[in-house]
């Protein structure tokens, strides 16, 4: 009996957390900020890895890396898809001089700003495969930090081809511009469910109104992926 009493304690400290958060580099890839959806800049930065560590104690270290780090020491799980920072985030203070220093600046210090605002924070991770999204939400303004298991430099995502989804929000349909024939178009909701899946065209539109209010993920083969919102 004690035994399985210290297991379940321990099993409340260590494993509380996503079985996929702890494992992986995430890489900042966008940030929403007061609805608005902002890719992360063209800089001649190079991108590090944002990680979760353990600290001991049943308590992690978490640095989220764009140009400065976000950082909080006492990460503690509560469930699956919150975590608590007890004495908040620190954010380090360097300005970038480098291209594009004004969007890379200001991206920056929206980045600081979600993840020090609080220090509750809940999260979610979309499991596409060997491709996830880890979301980390400001539960007091609803401002989001994204970031992806994979890295792909600012600029190879500046070159990389971008299709066009519109409205966003939406509430009947989306429409698809800008992108090839024949590719294979999915859509995700948050928690990595499948939603619908069809053959790309040129232009094409999908219904959804059969969907639930809430955030969900397009995905076209040989694309970078974007959200949209179904009101």
């Amino acid at each position: 009996m004690k035994k399985t009493l210290l297991f379940l304690l321990f099993s409340q400290f260590f494993f509380a957390q996503h079985p996929d958060l702890v494992p992986n580099d995430w890489y900042v890839s966008q940030i929403e900020w007061s609805g608005q959806t902002i890719v992360r800049p063209v800089s001649d930065h190079t991108l590090q890895p944002s990680q979760f560590t353990p600290s001991g104690n049943g308590q992690y270290q978490f640095y989220s890396k764009y140009f400065n780090t976000s950082a909080a020491n006492d990460v503690t799980f509560v469930s699956t898809d919150t975590f608590t920072a007890a004495n908040g985030f620190s954010c380090t203070l360097q300005y970038y001089f480098g291209n594009n220093y004004v969007a890379v600046n200001d991206f920056d210090d929206k980045h600081c700003q979600i993840l020090g605002g609080s220090t509750t924070h809940p999260y979610q991770i979309i499991n596409n495969g060997t491709n996830k999204t880890l979301i980390i939400t400001n539960p007091n303004n609803g401002n989001k930090v994204y970031y992806n298991n994979y890295y792909l430099s600012s600029r190879e995502a500046e070159m990389k081809p971008r299709f066009r989804i519109f409205p966003n929000p939406a509430l009947e349909e989306i429409h698809i511009e800008n992108v090839e024939k024949n590719k294979k178009v999915q859509i995700f909701d948050l928690s990595g469910k499948l939603m619908e899946s069809a053959i790309s065209k040129e232009k094409m539109s999908i219904n959804i109104q059969h969907f639930p209010k809430g955030q969900y993920l397009l995905q076209i083969e040989s694309y970078p992926s974007q959200f949209f919102l179904k009101e």
